[in-house]
């Protein structure tokens, strides 16, 4: 008898849970959150503690506001508060924890005034001062060093052709060369300004599809030089901003102050707006495109900004006293760079947030949309969301810095030569 009403109560107790858990799984959401490093600890609440090998968390949670911090010994300290709804996937952007002490290695030891990294940063090109420039190449598959030449002065500017093969090289006004990098049996450098006799070369670089072709900008023309066939076309006649090359076309503001497409295929012009951006000064003019998207910010000769997308005569919107623009990774964000202020544009919620931040030179995006480096003597991470700021590196050399997305690593330059610091 008594073991016939525990049977019935037992059971009924079972049925009673289970329906308490139909009725309660079904309301709560779910957190996910990616992080780095691996080993770090999340807590919510500062009740609940969760790991994961990997660095990746899904966690149910019933509605309700949390209180989120993650942490790892000898790194920085990330805390957020959200608030989970029912039935809500809440997913976090993927959280970095900074070093206490990064990790730092030394490529290159000496007084090395500037380098240039490749593409898939495996090789880089790097200029020392002795008694003269000594121009030298670096790959870090296997650490070789070679210096293959040295010129006279430092030059002014340089780009690098996409195989690695080719530099342009501006050593003062009006003073272009290509420059030839191993293992290139030519070793003399091919000078441009005899092509345009006696026109000002304002702006060069290879064509995206064919490094033996260079597009060259004058005051009053674009010129496309074939190296290998010594044949030079005319693309353009007229006086142009400096252009940006992308997609085989060319993007420039012409004289009218319309902003118009270049094809390098046919050296068809079309203007791509009606809107007219009206300035004295081309050459001051900046054009930034968003890759694969018509979404275009030019930056007239007074510094404002104007955010334009194919199909609108009208800009969606324009910003004062900006000297630099950038696309955020996903394209969804825009940075706009000030003397001494950045703002930051959201494109889907059109909303533009004003921080008071200063940074010698245009920063850059790190990681994703949340972090940008600034570069003021040293490098310092910002978090646009928190607001705070992490040291990286705290002295550059001539400013200059790179980079690389894909592996996380950034490259300075230091007073005591090229410095690699990764995640």
């Amino acid at each position: 008898m008594w073991s016939l009403i525990f049977l019935i109560v037992a059971g009924g107790g079972c049925f009673l849970f289970r329906l308490y858990q139909q009725v309660k799984e079904p309301s709560r959401g779910i957190l996910k959150i990616r992080y780095y490093p691996p080993q770090a600890e999340l807590k919510i609440n500062n009740k609940q503690t969760y790991r994961s090998p990997d660095g990746i968390l899904s966690i149910p949670l019933d509605p309700n506001v949390y209180h989120l911090e993650l942490s790892a010994p000898e790194y920085s300290l990330w805390e957020s508060d959200i608030d989970m709804a029912p039935q809500e996937v809440k997913e976090i952007p993927p959280v970095y924890l900074f070093p206490h002490q990064w990790i730092q290695e030394t490529l290159i030891s000496g007084k090395v005034e500037q380098f240039y990294p490749s593409s898939d940063f495996n090789r880089l090109l790097y200029i020392t001062e002795s008694s003269k420039y000594d121009w030298c190449l670096y790959r870090r598959q296997d650490n070789q060093e070679e210096c293959f030449w040295e010129s006279n002065t430092l030059p002014q500017k340089i780009s690098v052709s996409p195989s690695f093969k080719k530099a342009l090289a501006e050593f003062k006004d009006n003073d272009w060369q290509i420059v030839f990098l191993p293992p290139s049996l030519v070793h003399t450098p091919y000078p441009l300004s005899p092509l345009v006799k006696k026109e000002t070369i304002k702006q060069t670089t290879f064509l995206p599809q064919d490094e033996n072709k260079i597009i060259i900008r004058t005051e009053n023309n674009i010129l496309l030089f074939d190296f290998l066939n010594d044949a030079i076309d005319e693309i353009y006649q007229g006086q142009t901003s400096p252009f940006l090359a992308a997609d085989n076309k060319l993007y420039v503001v012409t004289s009218n102050g319309t902003l118009a497409t270049i094809s390098l295929s046919s050296f068809q012009t079309e203007n791509i707006f009606v809107f007219s951006f009206l300035n004295n000064d081309l050459e001051k003019i900046k054009i930034k495109k968003l890759a694969g998207e018509e979404v275009f910010i030019v930056i007239n000769d007074l510094q404002q900004a104007y955010l334009l997308k194919s199909g609108q005569n009208l800009p969606q919107l324009q910003i004062n006293n900006v000297k630099d623009v950038n696309f955020s990774p996903s394209g969804e964000n825009i940075l706009f760079w000030g003397e001494s202020n950045i703002t930051v544009f959201s494109r889907s919620q059109m909303v533009k947030t004003e921080k008071k931040l200063h940074s010698d030179t245009m920063p850059l995006w790190f990681l994703n949309d949340e972090y940008i480096l600034l570069n003021n003597e040293g490098l310092n991470i910002y978090n646009l969301i928190s607001q705070g700021t992490w040291p990286l590196v705290n002295k550059v050399k001539n400013r200059i810095y790179y980079y690389d997305p894909s592996v996380n690593y950034v490259f300075y330059l230091s007073s005591s030569g090229i410095i690699k610091i990764s995640l």
